[in-house]
């Protein structure tokens, strides 16, 4: 009886949560969703400083927090820190296995104080180094591999793609730092489920409104809020995988999948501001969805409308407002930028300067 009780009471919860996200979600149907060109409200152009201590190999990640771009160099490891102006402030290479280094850098975030946090695969921890002087630092022990992270606060910590008994089977946990409990949030349901259903580099993303997580077995963007998660936006379409189709896919080569037209594999990209959404589906050819929060209507952007914008449209990080993103100095781009009405003479200038071993262009842009 006593059994039949807790059951009944687990399922009313699970009900009752289930409402409750439903009816917090916001919904988008890109199926039949109007393709635009996006219009610029605004654009700046950030020629990064070349140096012999500001040179950027390939850029894994990047943020625009605290009035700063971070730049994560898989290759070399390290985070190269510039001003919005371009000038550098600090490079950041720590590999070593001495106290304060990091044997395998595999991620980074930064929190609201300029603290720069970088996840070290080699020891299963997370590097904390001061935004001060990036020399003062602490360790933020897990005790479990990890691929990425994000941090809400010095005491909670979200980790996606947890490994468990030598394999990856935690979609998404919450580590309390205080305690050091590892909470799992969302498990694997397929075996090798983010070895081989996941088709993007990334799965957690920072905005000016919050955390987000894309649920891969939800097709969801999950909010990341005091430990806890609830559905927050929904892109639906009939592309989206079901479960017996991924289920399929664990035989498949991720090649081959991901040239199957007919599917969106994964979301790429995921920035929100105060009116706008931006996010980026994995597919062929892929997605880009802009959505207006205000009236609750999205659009695909095929291009910008401004001939002079180097590329298609992309994000790779958002803050006060805007989108971020980059572009390689290649003559093409150059000449593109030039074009562009909103550059002073100062950017001209350093434009011209360039050569294709410089380090990237940074784009700051918000959409009208």
């Amino acid at each position: 009886m006593k059994k039949i009780a807790f059951l009944m009471l687990s399922l009313m919860a699970l009900f009752s949560c289930q409402k409750k996200a439903e009816s917090s979600a916001m919904v988008y149907n890109i199926d039949g969703a109007e393709s635009v060109e996006a219009e610029l409200s605004s654009v700046k152009y950030v020629p990064l400083e070349t140096s012999e201590e500001a040179l950027v190999g390939n850029i894994k990640k990047m943020l625009y927090q605290n009035n700063l771009f971070y730049l994560f160099d898989d290759a070399l490891e390290s985070i190269l820190i510039f001003r919005e102006d371009g000038s550098l402030v600090q490079s950041v290479n720590r590999k070593g296995s001495g106290p304060g280094e990091y044997v395998m850098a595999m991620d980074i975030d930064v929190d609201a104080e300029g603290n720069l946090y970088v996840s070290d695969a080699g020891r299963q921890c997370i590097m904390v180094y001061s935004g001060e002087d990036y020399q003062a630092y602490k360790e933020i022990q897990v005790g479990s591999p990890f691929v990425e992270f994000i941090v809400e606060d010095e005491q909670s910590v979200y980790l996606a793609g947890v490994a468990r008994e030598g394999e990856i089977n935690v979609n998404l946990a919450h580590l309390d730092v205080q305690s050091g409990a590892l909470e799992l949030l969302e498990e694997s349901q397929y075996e090798n489920e983010y070895s081989t259903l996941r088709f993007a580099p990334q799965s957690l993303f920072r905005t000016d409104y919050g955390l987000f997580y894309f649920s891969h077995l939800k097709h969801q963007i999950l909010s990341l809020h005091d430990g806890e998660v609830v559905e927050h936006v929904t892109f639906a379409s009939e592309r989206w995988p079901s479960a017996e189709v991924m289920e399929s896919w664990q035989s498949k080569n991720p090649i081959e999948i991901l040239r199957d037209r007919t599917f969106i594999h994964d979301l790429s990209a995921y920035f929100e501001t105060k009116n706008k959404i931006f996010a980026q589906l994995t597919a062929i050819p892929p997605i880009s969805v802009l959505a207006d929060k205000q009236t609750g209507m999205c659009s695909i952007l095929g291009k910008m409308a401004d001939d002079s914008f180097p590329i298609t449209p992309r994000v790779n990080a958002c803050s006060d407002g805007s989108f971020v993103t980059w572009c390689a100095p290649t003559k093409q781009n150059i000449d593109k930028i030039l074009q562009s009405e909103a550059l002073d003479d100062g950017t001209k200038r350093k434009l011209l300067a360039l050569d294709e071993e410089a380090n990237p262009i940074v784009i700051v842009y918000k959409m009208k």
